[in-house]
């Protein structure tokens, strides 16, 4: 705050006045609405302390100083202190990881900032940690999603919340389908057994059935694969077929 000319003789008391206590105070545990400050004789400046509340919505705060009849009006704008939730990718397939990034106004205070994850389908979406903090002094967090599987492709809200603010993005989950067929051993001897893997590309979201289809060479015996086929069950990923 400046004066137009040097205060005089005991200094010049300034009447200080917020219109909006939600947003703002002169006293940080409680809504002060009114204080008076003292320019020191022979000084044109005067500072003091605004202490900003936790607000759901952007709020503008009037500053009215007086003096001696005459004001100033200043505007300060408060802020939520969540203000973006990104999710990467925003499909995957089912029974896979995506991220979720949670961005803040400002560095997050001592302790961090805890902010909620949520989701509209908590038997497909799941989240470690349920609460995500923001370490303090940073201003966003990387945290990950885990899915489940689907048999169709679906669609999902996440939402993150802090004080009062939320913030919604949708995630698209899509069903697995086949990712490779692996041996163990690789070569055997004729007669004996070897261990084939079928693997998906996520988790099934119902039954996966597989049908295992043998073409011998010219010349070799025959070939059977016990089971067949082979079931993949909802939260299945892998199955062994002999």
């Amino acid at each position: 705050m400046t004066l137009t000319s040097a205060a005089p003789l005991g200094g010049a008391d300034i009447t200080l006045q917020i219109d909006n206590p939600g947003a703002a105070s002169f006293d940080g545990a409680s809504q002060v609405t009114e204080t008076t400050i003292n320019i020191p004789a022979g000084s044109t400046t005067g500072t003091f302390t605004v202490f900003s509340h936790a607000v759901s919505t952007n709020s503008q705060v009037q500053i009215k100083a007086i003096y001696l009849g005459s004001f100033k009006i200043a505007q300060l704008t408060v802020i939520p202190w969540l203000q973006n939730l990104a999710i990467t990718p925003t499909t995957v397939i089912g029974g896979t990881q995506a991220n979720v990034r949670v961005t803040l106004a400002a560095p997050a205070p001592a302790g961090g900032a805890d902010v909620t994850m949520s989701s509209d389908n908590p038997t497909l979406i799941g989240f470690t940690p349920i609460i995500v903090n923001v370490p303090a002094g940073q201003t966003s967090v990387v945290s990950p999603v885990n899915t489940e599987g689907v048999a169709t492709t679906t669609v999902t809200h996440i939402t993150a919340t802090l004080l009062g603010v939320s913030k919604t993005q949708s995630l698209t989950l899509t069903p697995c389908t086949l990712k490779n067929m692996t041996f163990d051993p690789i070569g055997v001897a004729g007669g004996t057994n070897t261990v084939g893997t079928i693997n998906l590309n996520g988790k099934a979201g119902s039954d996966f059935i597989v049908n295992v289809v043998i073409t011998p060479t010219s010349g070799t015996p025959g070939y059977v694969a016990t089971p067949n086929p082979v079931t993949f069950h909802r939260v299945t990923d892998s199955q062994p077929s002999r």
